[in-house]
């Protein structure tokens, strides 16, 4: 083998290589490109659940307030048929006795109804209804 015939072999070879480093680094150019644009979807998808939870979240917020808003409304309305109330006057069976959770007396029975709701403002009334059975 002559001079010229190990240099054509020889730059055969560092062509060669030069492209195997390219085709390398072409195929890692589109892997950090693909990579970067999956980060960005998962970024986004998680941005679009983050305000879905948070608006979920401020409705939930706004149906508790309403839930403790009846609640205080109810108590008041309880506190204030205690005074008229046979119930009230006889002291095993005060308010404090029936807020607890104690049964009612057996001859007596409460029917809580509920009117529905015109909308979700909780303008809703309960109608308490007292009845004596013998």
């Amino acid at each position: 083998m002559n001079a010229n015939e190990q240099n054509c072999i020889s730059g055969g070879d560092i062509s060669n290589e030069e492209e195997k480093i390219l085709r390398r680094r072409e195929r890692n150019k589109m892997a950090a490109a693909k990579c970067r644009n999956r980060r960005r979807e998962l970024i986004d998808l998680l941005q679009e659940e983050t305000e879905r939870l948070h608006m979920e979240q401020v409705v939930m917020q706004r149906q508790v307030s309403l839930l403790q808003q009846e609640k205080e409304q109810l108590k008041m309305l309880l506190a204030s048929h205690a005074s008229i109330c046979t119930l009230a006057q006889d002291k095993s069976h005060s308010l404090d006795t029936f807020m607890s959770g104690e049964p009612l007396p057996s001859k007596i029975s409460l029917t809580i109804k509920q009117e529905p709701l015109d909308d979700v403002s909780g303008s809703g009334h309960l109608v308490l209804q007292q009845t004596e059975n013998d």
